[in-house]
């Protein structure tokens, strides 16, 4: 931020955890993916995927528009990459752009978030 350096990020949607309640599994399709996911069902990530919900329920829009305005709303982020593969999920990221979260829920999405390093690519 000081430094002026955008940011593009990898992945927003955290290959589509942030899009569904922790106890709806994603089918797999790499072992990395499968590494993925049991990391993610931690208990701290099943509270960030309930504030996502609980927002996404409040502003009725979808986790997944939820999960990327709040990427919007960084100032440093340049731009998401979205590896959608289906025109459904382009249109529904577009949308993103028709509504604003209020501070209060920034702060609720960003509360229960615990920085990690994840090693499976080692």
């Amino acid at each position: 931020d000081d430094q002026d350096i955008g940011v593009i990020t990898w992945s927003p949607l955290a290959r589509g955890r942030l899009s569904r309640p922790a106890n709806e599994a994603r089918v797999s399709s790499s072992g990395r993916q499968d590494a993925l996911l049991d990391e993610a069902t931690e208990a701290h990530d099943r509270k960030v995927l309930d504030a996502v919900g609980e927002v996404a329920q409040e502003v009725g829009r979808s986790r997944a528009q939820v999960a990327l305005r709040w990427v919007m709303e960084k100032h440093e982020v340049t731009a998401p990459i979205l590896g959608v593969t289906k025109m459904k999920h382009l249109e529904e990221s577009l949308e993103t752009v028709d509504f604003t979260l209020t501070e209060e829920q920034i702060q609720r999405l960003e509360a229960p978030y615990k920085p990690r390093a994840w090693h499976i690519y080692a």
